[in-house]
């Protein structure tokens, strides 16, 4: 596998707070996870992520892709219904799942999630393998924390729910992307080869 592209280089996307842009990571749903205790330029509550991911079709039910804080925010991959869920914590935090399906097991997928957390009545922007999909909403928001600084890529904080699979080109920005920019991290506009 080779990199999926480089958000920072593209000049319509500004502004990344983080990018890991090397190697795919192998994770083996057990105990590998990479973590990274405090994440400066996070206090903004307009926030992209985007990850590409491998899930291992023997991984657990559900595996975590990221998480600031102790649950703060969160994006995990459930293998059974194969679908991606994104939280983030508040007094009650709102939570949206994708349509089922939308995943594919031993296969590189693309997710990246837009969300405003300036106020309670957002739904996140989200596109799954360069298609824009309306997120479900299962809870309501209320009260929205400001993101967590410690991030974690393929567990949960507590140290459960371990991905298994292979893991890419994580990238965290401090603002919102449009939906165009979140397809764009899929299928730059430049030419990508494998080999």
């Amino acid at each position: 596998h080779h990199n999926h592209g480089n958000s920072v280089m593209r000049p319509t996307i500004s502004k990344t707070a983080r990018t890991w842009n090397t190697a795919a990571k192998s994770f083996d749903g057990t105990n590998d996870y990479l973590i990274k205790a405090t994440l400066n330029n996070m206090e903004s509550m307009k926030y992209t992520w985007s990850i590409w991911f491998k899930p291992d079709s023997t991984g657990g039910s559900t595996d975590y892709l990221i998480e600031f804080g102790n649950n703060a925010q969160y994006l995990h991959y459930n293998f059974t219904s194969e679908i991606i869920t994104f939280s983030h914590s508040g007094t009650s935090a709102g939570t949206w799942t994708s349509p089922s399906n939308k995943i594919t097991e031993d296969a590189w997928n693309h997710v990246a999630i837009s969300y405003d957390a300036t106020s309670t009545s957002t739904t996140p922007l989200m596109c799954i393998n360069g298609e824009s999909v309306t997120p479900i909403q299962t809870s309501a928001p209320a009260g929205l924390l400001a993101i967590g600084t410690s991030l974690n890529i393929g567990r949960k904080a507590t140290g459960a729910y371990y991905f298994k699979g292979s893991i890419d080109d994580v990238a965290i920005f401090n603002r919102n992307l449009d939906t165009k920019e979140l397809q764009l991290l899929y299928k730059p506009l430049y030419a990508h080869t494998e080999g």
